[in-house]
């Protein structure tokens, strides 16, 4: 695991978050995209950026490190009560 994985908050911006929680759910682009409201050529920019800031090159990997993180984001569809 990267050493800034401690710090995962600080990391990400609000939507980039959300777009690797959707990413590490198994959506596609056009999934993603739909699902918050935005243009794939917007999605696109967010991926680039998260995989900079997480140390990643693949979405497969993106998804492993959103997987192996303390849970810290929020993950559409399941309950925190």
């Amino acid at each position: 695991m990267p050493n800034n994985i401690a710090t995962p908050r600080m990391l990400l911006t609000e939507r980039e978050a959300e777009v690797l929680a959707l990413m590490a759910q198994g959506a596609n682009d056009q999934e993603v995209a739909s699902a918050l409201f935005i243009a794939t050529s917007t999605l696109k920019h967010h991926v680039v950026r998260l995989f900079k800031k997480i140390g990643v090159r693949s979405r497969t990997q993106a998804a492993l490190w959103y997987h192996d993180l303390p849970i810290v984001f929020p993950r559409r569809g399941s309950c925190s009560d």
